[in-house]
């Protein structure tokens, strides 16, 4: 039971989020890390993948810089600062499991 609601938790983050600020590849990344938490038995990835979206989204407002043919870079730092933080969760998350099985 207690897995269910932390789950229907972190897929509300990522869905409010999303209808928040558009961006479908980081919704799909979002709920795939959130998928990976619950078949490996992890416990940072899921909650990295729903905190890190809106975290992630203000790291790219705040890095935002426009240039002379695209008009902002916000998905560009949006999806690079997300992907390095899940990324960084899931190894996060096998150190833990493997000092836990040793």
């Amino acid at each position: 039971m207690k897995n269910i609601v932390l789950l229907v938790c972190q897929l509300s983050i990522i869905l409010l989020a999303y209808f928040l600020v558009w961006g479908d590849a980081i919704l799909i990344l979002g709920i795939a890390g959130i998928i990976v938490q619950c078949v490996f038995s992890l416990k940072i990835i899921g909650w990295i993948s729903a905190i890190a979206y809106p975290i992630t989204y203000l790291i790219a407002v705040l890095c935002d810089t426009p240039l002379y043919d695209v008009p902002n870079n916000l998905y560009v730092y949006w999806y690079l600062s997300y992907i390095a933080l899940i990324l960084i969760g899931l190894v996060v998350d096998l150190i833990l499991k493997n000092r836990k099985s040793n």
